[in-house]
């Protein structure tokens, strides 16, 4: 009677939603072990399935990861009491048998080999939970159905998520999606609650955080973070009624730096508090939501706008999707004041870089090819120059009446009027709402590898960027790589080929302590950069501890600065509308 009532009341919550069948499942987060939890799924009654399915990737991560590699020992109770194994079969599972009462199965935590977290993955931890459905949940092919979850955690944690959500009781929530797509755009974080929610015009902005840095809670992110979201929902046509940013913050074992994945309504961002630079996650955080404000998540074309977790695809535009975010969320950072001139140049810099000559529409299509893996960074890199040189075109061309921003404004427009736009027309869409024809420059930039001379460009703007080198004496170990072992309940990271090993006599290095402090990320830089001749390392040998005393060469060592000034520009009114737009 119980379940009935829940059944009742969710539907009224979601009328728009009542006449679609709906997938029961239950999870058990508050008996995890060995980061396996237990999953129930009931599909409804008259539904009629012998397989369900796992994604191979999700919307915004542009890789092929199979989450069906996460499930474990699935079977089948069926409505004659018979219980039948599943089969794996490629991404799916299935069964003889179509009268499915219960499809029962294990699911392990998706962090990587070293125990660091995806976005778009799973952790079952005693102090964080990180809930991505598309990890948990799978999907029936073909069928149009709604999602009703009942997930059992622990009393004193509360569910950050966009997902509608009803709290049964101090351990129970009850999760209800009308369709699979928002089931896996509203992950859920779990954790002693740290919330800070504000209003910016009509939209209200909640930021959900776990942290282990005392100076990174939700409160002060709020104060880094909210100028920055004032001026994208100021120049936005289009901004959520709610949207929830979500932080997992800890060292350095859960992220190499930063990551994040985007959604329609909350982002997920993965800060390694070791990684020392709060404008980074100022900036990253504005891309997510600008992916929400912007594209792809409202602009977007048609082949992009129905993914297909099987068999997914991407258009010839995914430049635009990253590179034009990434571009225009880094110069309303600057408008906003998250970042000074010098920061933005730098930035411009940095993607010029890190570029690769690739030609960005064949690369967009191929995204989830071994060779669009490879070369993925160029999205933002190449994207992102190509997302610059797109403003300063529009800006020369119109006569300074039009910028990016104004014609993402336009595309906005064009998107609440008339949906989705067509892919192979997209470059003649942009041409009509600009009043420019930017057919060549597409040409040249997007669909060939014409060269870009950055320096020629970055004049155009009235700046000037120097990499000046200067040499410094400095004590090396030599080490040119490491590794971090997550697999101990030991913390240890191993090197090879450098002077430890050779000092030590052993291949695979397992360092434990640095002069008798504990292994942690603060001190991967001691060894790295060393300030001193000698130091004593602890390392694992047999299983057991021991000591010895290494000894530092000392090295001439070039390092760069990066001098920013500013210089005349061929065309003022086009430098001076830039700045201010």
């Amino acid at each position: 009677m119980k379940q009935l009532f829940l059944v009742i009341l969710l539907g009224l919550a979601h009328w728009g939603s009542a006449q679609k069948k709906v997938v029961d499942v239950s999870i058990n987060l508050k008996d995890v072990k060995n980061g396996i939890c237990k999953v129930v799924v009931t599909p409804p009654g008259d539904s009629d399935v012998s397989s369900i399915q796992f994604p191979k990737s999700v919307p915004g991560a542009y890789e092929i990861e199979d989450f069906s590699k996460y499930i474990l020992s699935p079977g089948v109770k069926l409505a004659n009491g018979n219980w039948v194994e599943a089969e794996r079969n490629g991404n799916a599972f299935s069964w003889e048998g179509t009268d499915v009462r219960e499809l029962v199965y294990q699911c392990k935590q998706s962090n990587n080999p070293y125990g660091q977290i995806l976005p778009e993955g799973t952790m079952f931890d005693a102090e964080k939970l990180l809930v991505n459905w598309n990890a948990l949940v799978g999907y029936f092919e073909g069928k149009d159905l709604a999602y009703q979850i009942k997930l059992i955690k622990p009393r004193e944690f509360f569910g950050a998520t966009s997902l509608s959500k009803k709290i049964l009781n101090d351990s129970t929530d009850v999760f209800f999606a009308n369709s699979y797509d928002e089931l896996v755009h509203g992950p859920v974080l779990y954790a002693v609650p740290d919330t800070t929610s504000f209003t910016v015009g009509e939209s209200n902005f909640t930021i959900s955080c776990y942290s282990t840095s005392p100076r990174l809670k939700s409160a002060s992110i709020r104060k880094r973070l909210e100028p920055a979201i004032r001026k994208c929902v100021e120049v936005s046509k289009h901004v959520p009624e709610n949207y929830n940013f979500i932080y997992l913050i800890d060292d350095f074992k859960i992220a190499n730096g930063i990551i994040a994945l985007e959604h329609p309504k909350s982002s997920v961002t993965i800060y390694s508090s070791s990684y020392n630079d709060s404008s980074a996650m100022v900036t990253t955080s504005i891309h997510e939501l600008c992916h929400s404000l912007f594209t792809p998540l409202f602009i977007r074309s048609k082949q992009m706008s129905e993914f297909n977790y099987s068999e997914p695809e991407c258009d010839q535009h995914l430049w635009f999707y990253e590179g034009v975010v990434e571009y225009l969320s880094t110069k309303l950072c600057l408008q906003a004041g998250a970042i000074d001139t010098t920061g933005f140049v730098r930035s411009l810099h940095s993607y010029k870089i890190n570029m690769e000559n690739t030609k960005l529409s064949d690369l967009s299509r191929n995204i989830y090819s071994k060779m669009g893996k490879k070369h993925f960074m160029n999205m933002y890199a190449k994207g992102s120059l190509v997302a610059y040189l797109l403003d300063l075109e529009l800006i020369e061309k119109s006569d300074s009446r039009m910028s990016l921003l104004t014609l993402m404004q336009k595309m906005q427009d064009y998107q609440s009027e008339k949906g989705d736009f067509n892919a192979m027309s997209f470059f003649d869409l942009l041409s009509e709402l600009s009043g420019v024809d930017l057919h060549a420059f597409f040409d040249s930039y997007v669909d060939s590898k014409t060269k870009i001379d950055f320096n020629e460009n970055l004049k155009r703007i009235g700046c000037r960027i120097e990499t000046i080198p200067y040499d410094t004496l400095a004590y090396s170990y030599n080490i040119k790589a490491f590794t971090y072992n997550p697999k101990s309940d030991r913390n240890y990271f191993v090197v090879k080929n450098s002077d430890l090993n050779r000092q030590t006599g052993i291949k695979n290095l397992q360092i434990t302590k640095i002069d008798g402090e504990p292994f942690n990320a603060k001190l991967v830089n001691s060894l790295i950069y060393p300030d001193k001749s000698q130091q004593s390392i602890t390392y694992l040998d047999g299983g057991k501890e021991t000591t010895y005393k290494v000894s530092a060469r000392k090295e001439r060592r070039t390092f760069f600065n990066r001098k920013v000034s500013n210089i005349a520009s061929p065309n003022p009114k086009v430098r001076d509308y830039y700045w201010l737009h």
